[in-house]
This record gives C-alpha cells, structure tokens and sequence, in this order.
C-alpha cells in the first residue's frame, strides 16, 4: 500500500485481512468498529499507525508486525482475544485506557520506545512473557482481572505498576529490570512472584497491600522498599535473599521490630520448619534457640524461659521436701513474689513492644485477689519452694535451709548454672535489639 488508508467512524461487519502486507503511509482507523476478524499479521506498518476508539469485536492478531513509526491504540477496545505475539514497536506504544474483554497476548513482542498501558483492563489472563522494553514501560492505574505473567521479560528501563490491581497471581520470575520497578499503591489479589530475577534500582512496594504470599527466591536488588508488617507473615524467600532484605532494612534505617530484626526472626523460624522435615538434629537446635531467646532477637523469651525455670525447680522442691524453715518470716516474700508477678506483666508488654495498660490492670487485679482471698491456702505454700528456687537461680545466698545430699547439692548446681546462662542470653539480645547495626 503506498498510499494513506483512512477509516473513520466505519463498521466492518466481515472479516479484514492486512496479513503479509506492507503498509508504507499513515495508517488510520479511528473510532471505527471491526464486528468480525480483523488479521494483521506479519503486516509492516512504516509510517504511524493509528486505531484509537476502535471496537474490536472479533479477534484482532497483529502477531509478528512490525510499526516502524507510533502505534496508538489509546481507547480501544479488544472484546475478544488480542494477539500482539512477537511484535515489534519502533517508537511509542501507546495503548493506554485500553480494554480486553479476552486473553491478551503480547508474548515476545519488543518496544524500542516507551510503552504506555496505563489505565487499562486486562479482563481475562495476560501474558507479555519474553518481552523487551528498552525505555519505560507503564502499567500505571490498569487493572489484570486474570493471571498476569511477565516471566523472562526485560526492562533496560524502569517500569511502573503504580495504583494497579492484580486480581490473580502476577508472575515476573527470572525478569531483569536494569532501572527501577514501581509498586507503589498496588492491590496484589493473590501471589506475587519475582524468583530468580534482578532488579538494578529500586523495588519499590510502598503503600501496597497483599492478599497472597510474595515469592523472592534468589531475587537479586540494591534497595527493597516495603513495609515488613505487611509482608512479614507472606514473605516466602532463600536464605540469602533474607540476608540481603535483613542488610537493605539496615541501610533504610529499619532495624527495629518493624524491619531488620524480625526479618531475621521469619528467616531463621524458615530454617526451623525445614529442618523438622530433613535434619531432626539441627531441627532440635534450632528450635531450642527459639525457645530460649527467639533466635537472640526476643528476649521475652529468655524472660519467660527464666520464669519457667524457676516455677518448675521450685515444683521439685515442693514435691521432694527439700526446704526447711525460713531465717525470717514469710509475709514479707509473699509481697516480694505479689509485686515481681506485676513486674513481670510489664516487662512482658515492654519487652514485645505491646505494653497494654489494660491488660496490665487485669492481671494486676487477679493477683491483688488471689493474694487477699487465697494467701493463706496459697500463698504460704507456693511461696517458700518459689523464692527458695528464685535465690538459687539468680546464685543469691538463700534464706532457707536444705536438706543436705549429693543429688540436691547437684541440682542446686544445676539450676545455678542454667541461671547464668538464661540471664547471659537475655542480656544479649537485649544487645541485639538495642544495637542491631552490630550482627
């Protein structure tokens, strides 16, 4: 065709082939409505092509054309299958606003250019897999009602998904963005991927919401932009990539429990589950680790761990008899056990970051009750056993008596050593959440 083609306002209620063809002037269908086929593959189009506000009611393939000049397909609509597979764009790829009411295909295809996609509709899956974009591609403000695959594709530029919504899984495995990748005010409906790609600039998913799990596996980037509570229950990653999230977190000034430490804490409770399911030896290990002091990064545990010590030796104690009478009297200890059991509700709620007056109140209000009403059937029996373990934990002298032999000055021994070395866990991670720039 060596002239201008030029249709506006035109229905085409049968079948339009341009396959093979080549197209050497401005091409122009605007506003027009194609009730049938419309099949442009392998067609070149050199100069600019234009079929803005068109209907495409049949299925439109433009698959291996080539537009040397602008393509614009701003406003268009595909209401069944539209097929761009292995097609090349010169210059700018404008198909903003546009709708596809069928599966989208745009596998391989290539923009030399910008692409522009924002605001469209993609109501069933699309796939734009093994794609090159070497200037900015914009997806800004669309909407992928279906899956939505972008594997193997790359970006020499950055790419932009601000305000889109993945209603399904949105796939960009082994993709390779050389700028930036923009997330930012993005609904992800179900899984996200981006296992074994790399990403040169900034990943930025601020702002985003999440209802499925993101995949980083072996995902390589310099900066990961995300709020942690959002993603810290979906996050599913090797342990490298967590090492790299943990050190970005660091660089963004995000240690607390709000980035780098509990990304440390997820990454090692991984390890846990995948060691109950091959090395039960490690497994072990690890899980006394969490148990202890939460992997070093939580010392409520080691507080707790403490506690639970001292209650189950003072048991021992109880059962075995192994306490005679106090130097002094009791009363005074049974305030010192009343007052540490509301110190230990608060050291609790400041420890985990959650300090609730409320549940303060309550708890301080059970025990103020136990301790009126049950002291004399209670507390007088629980109290000697308890501060006698309490005394020997924290290797203080005690005030009771005990009866002398082997196997209680041997567990005696025990529980002293086993005090040091809970308040030395406790103390280092409290190290390690207060300077966490020094692990």
């Amino acid at each position: 065709f060596n002239s201008p083609i030029s249709f506006t306002d035109t229905y085409f209620n049968q079948s339009v082939l341009f396959r093979n063809s080549i197209l050497q002037k401005n091409v122009s269908f605007l506003r027009c409505c194609f009730n049938d086929t419309i099949d442009c593959s392998n067609a070149m189009f050199q100069r600019i092509a234009d079929l803005s506000d068109t209907q495409f009611n049949g299925s439109a393939s433009f698959n291996r054309s080539e537009f040397k000049r602008c393509s614009l397909f701003q406003n268009s609509h595909f209401n069944k299958k539209a097929f761009f597979e292995l097609a090349r764009f010169g210059e700018k790829a404008d198909f903003i606003n546009s709708f596809y009411g069928g599966i989208a295909y745009f596998n391989s295809s290539y923009y030399y250019d910008d692409a522009s996609f924002g605001g469209s509709n993609f109501a069933k899956n699309a796939y734009f897999r093994d794609s090159k974009f070497q200037r900015a591609a914009d997806f800004h403000n669309s909407y992928f009602a279906g899956s939505t695959s972008f594997r193997e594709s790359k970006f020499l530029s950055s790419v932009y998904f601000n305000g889109t919504k993945f209603s399904k899984s949105a796939d960009f495995v082994h993709c390779w963005i050389l700028g930036s990748a923009f997330f930012y005010l993005v609904n992800f409906g179900n899984d996200i991927e981006l296992n074994s790609s790399e990403i040169i600039g900034d990943v930025i998913f601020e702002k985003s919401s999440f209802s499925g799990n993101v995949y980083i596996y072996q995902l390589k980037f310099t900066n990961f932009k995300v709020e942690w509570d959002k993603i810290k229950n979906i996050l599913y990653a090797d342990g490298q990539t967590y090492f790299n999230l943990i050190n970005n977190f660091k660089r963004m000034g995000l240690s607390g429990k709000s980035g780098a430490i509990d990304c440390y804490y997820r990454y090692k409770k991984e390890i846990l589950i995948e060691n109950q399911r091959s090395n039960w030896l490690e497994f072990i290990g690890n899980y006394l680790q969490w148990i202890a002091w939460g992997f070093g990064v939580r010392p409520s545990y080691a507080f707790s761990t403490s506690l639970c010590v001292i209650v189950l030796f003072g048991i021992f104690y109880g059962i075995t008899k192994s306490i005679d009478t106090p130097k002094i009297p009791r009363a005074i200890y049974q305030h010192a056990i009343f007052i540490s059991l509301i110190l230990f509700f608060i050291m609790w709620g400041y420890l985990n970051c959650t300090l609730n007056i409320f549940l303060i109140l309550l708890c301080t209000t059970i025990f103020v009750i136990i301790y009126l009403f049950g002291r004399s059937l209670v507390m007088d029996r629980i109290t000697n056993n308890i501060l006698f373990s309490f005394y020997i934990f924290f290797a203080f002298n005690p005030i009771y008596y005990w009866r002398k032999g082997a196997y209680l000055d041997f567990i005696i021994l025990l529980e002293t050593i086993m005090g040091w070395l809970v308040m030395a866990i406790f103390l280092g991670s409290l190290v390690n959440i207060s300077w966490p720039f020094s692990w």
